[in-house]
């Protein structure tokens, strides 16, 4: 009995040792796992710091290079006009509906579009004229802000701050022709980017988003004439759409109505819708006025070329040139792909550019993130192809038997 008792002791005593060595061991393996996964999640929170430092610092840059170069001295022969007709609608109580500041066209009649843009230019100009110039800065690089939050909405596997440096090198390379006069122009281009924001976003399923398009065409018909652009790329998705999903978008459609409804919201009605094509007449046409407005030569004209000489490479028309070649390849791309939506947008915007240099601006504000897309769009298949290769590589190697491996014939 005193034998089975010690032996029994001993039992428990050897356990309790077992246990106690099997807890220890344990512990100490799990802390040098958390040490090793510590260190790893270390490693890997630096290098996403670093990363997201790139591409964050890569935009701001960009913006603060934007703004920089819209601080430039007032220089548009047409900041005069604007301010008069502000004046003239204060003192008077009414909406501008013939000329009376030109010589030779008093009484006729005048389509001042952009009155609402007239009166917010006036207000500025008397809060002083670096207050204008800061502002017109801003609304530019908001523009383009506008142009990277769109494309950050495309969803890729390629890392955030690759799309971000992309955009940023593209932008950079798209905005060297950029005017940053003081112009309705710059209000148009922040009216044309929130028009394709609510496209976009109904396309990929926001529905509710919509609702917005015809809002944002009665304040910009109110502001500049070429609010007749919304209006095109409202009816390019209408049709782009069409395409790609063999039907007709009913809400797309109805609200596109709306938009319309929203145009006539103006103070001349009718005549106001008109208006732009009899503008659209003028600049496509081969009249004096066309060849006598620099702004209104097509910056794919030989002549252009050719009078700029040796010049023309360190010309911005250059850059203008070597975007089109890269729109126009994307273009193909979005064939190939099928999406005539994008293939549309970029063949309209082309065509605008053709129309007039001054329409810079616009075409920029579309291709910018529609380039960059499909080139990020290239890229990501290329790493794909190339993990797949890797892939094929690794299970082949795995498959070869070894230099020793077992024969069963033996």
């Amino acid at each position: 009995m005193y034998t089975q008792t010690l032996l029994f002791l001993g039992a428990k005593h050897a356990d309790y040792l077992t246990i106690k060595l099997l807890k220890k061991t344990t512990f100490a393996n799990y802390d040098n796992n958390m040490d090793k996964n510590s260190a790893t999640s270390g490693v890997l929170q630096t290098q996403n710091r670093f990363e997201f430092g790139i591409g964050s610092i890569s935009l701001f840059a960009l913006l603060v290079m934007v703004f920089i170069m819209g601080l430039v001295k007032i220089y548009s022969f047409d900041l005069g006009f604007h301010l008069k007709s502000a004046e003239w609608m204060l003192h008077n109580k009414k909406f501008i509906y013939t000329d009376a500041f030109s010589y030779g066209s008093d009484g006729h009649a005048n389509y001042d579009m952009q009155w609402l843009y007239q009166l917010l230019v006036f207000f500025l100009y008397k809060m002083g004229q670096p207050v204008l110039v800061i502002v017109n800065a801003l609304l530019i690089t908001f523009s383009i802000a506008l142009t990277w939050f769109r494309f950050s909405k495309y969803s890729t596997t390629v890392p955030a701050y690759i799309k971000a440096c992309l955009f940023a090198l593209m932008a950079l390379f798209f905005v060297q022709p950029l005017t940053f006069e003081i112009r309705p122009h710059v209000f148009s281009w922040i009216y044309l980017n929130l028009i394709m924001l609510v496209l976009e976003s109904y396309k990929k399923g926001k529905y509710k988003s919509i609702f917005f398009l015809p809002v944002i065409m009665l304040f910009w018909v109110n502001t500049h004439s070429l609010s007749i652009l919304g209006l095109v790329t409202i009816g390019i998705y209408n049709v782009g759409l069409y395409f790609e999903n063999k039907q007709i978008e009913k809400r797309l459609l109805l609200f596109s109505g709306f938009a319309l409804g929203a145009f006539l919201i103006n103070p001349y009605f009718v005549d106001g819708l008109l208006f732009p094509f009899k503008q659209f007449g003028l600049i496509s046409g081969n009249g004096l006025t066309k060849s006598y407005i620099g702004e209104f030569h097509s910056p794919f004209s030989i002549k252009e070329i050719e009078a700029l000489g040796k010049y023309y490479f360190t010309n911005p028309l250059l850059l203008i040139h070597l975007s089109a070649i890269i729109v126009i390849v994307c273009l193909l791309r979005s064939i190939i792909q099928k999406k005539y939506t994008d293939t549309l947008l970029m063949a309209a915007y082309l065509f605008i550019l053709n129309l007039g240099i001054k329409n810079y601006g616009y075409y920029l504000m579309v291709c910018l993130p529609l380039t960059t897309r499909y080139i990020t769009n290239w890229l990501e298949l290329r790493l794909i192809a190339k993990q797949k290769i890797k892939t094929s590589s690794s299970q082949k190697k795995k498959k070869q038997p070894g230099k020793y491996a077992y024969n069963s014939k033996f």
